[in-house]
């Protein structure tokens, strides 16, 4: 399938209920609504294509993080790209923390390809045209509840552990590793 990412994800995000996480659950719901494009949880993409079992990947990664506390990752820019789960994103600043931690999940469990870290947060996902792309980007930044994700901080305090086999609907989480 073209639109799934075999094996596990590991995924960073607000906490859920927070403001943040409830501003961004509104961006995507709005816009899957609109488009008829998917809808899940707001997230940051740590590391994909884990192919392990959720209990074997949550020991491993639990082992690897063991002493690492919370930290927190701003939003910095809204940008666009040419990739069904890179259509619509909020970039996340490249700090020290964020980083560091995937370059040790990348030494626990290496990917597949060689494509340096681009740490983001997915607000729409879908095959979309540059100019729908661009409008959905002016509607975001021109929504007085939207217009202030760029800057805003995701407090990030565990690991989240999804399998993202099939589509988009089908994604479950399957386990947490806490960072604190």
């Amino acid at each position: 399938m073209a639109n799934s990412i075999p094996g596990l994800s590991l995924w960073i995000g607000p906490p859920k209920g927070s403001v943040l996480d409830r501003k961004l659950n509104d961006i995507v719901s709005h816009f899957s609504s609109k488009l008829g494009t998917p809808k899940w949880g707001p997230h940051i993409t740590l590391l994909g294509s884990v192919v392990a079992t959720a209990e074997q990947a949550t020991l491993k990664i639990q082992q690897a993080v063991q002493g690492r506390g919370s930290f927190k990752v701003p939003l910095v820019d809204l940008v666009t790209k040419d990739f069904y789960f890179q259509c619509v994103m909020a970039k996340a600043e490249e700090t020290a923390e964020l980083m560091s931690l995937n370059a040790l999940l990348r030494t626990v469990y290496p990917p597949p390809h060689s494509e340096p870290y681009w740490p983001h947060l997915s607000l729409v996902y879908g095959d979309l045209d540059a100019k729908t792309k661009d409008q959905i980007v002016e509607e975001i930044k021109s929504n007085k509840e939207w217009s202030d994700i760029v800057g805003s901080v995701v407090e990030v305090s565990e690991i989240q552990l999804w399998n993202t086999e099939g589509a988009v609907d089908n994604w479950k989480l399957v386990g947490t590793v806490s960072l604190q």
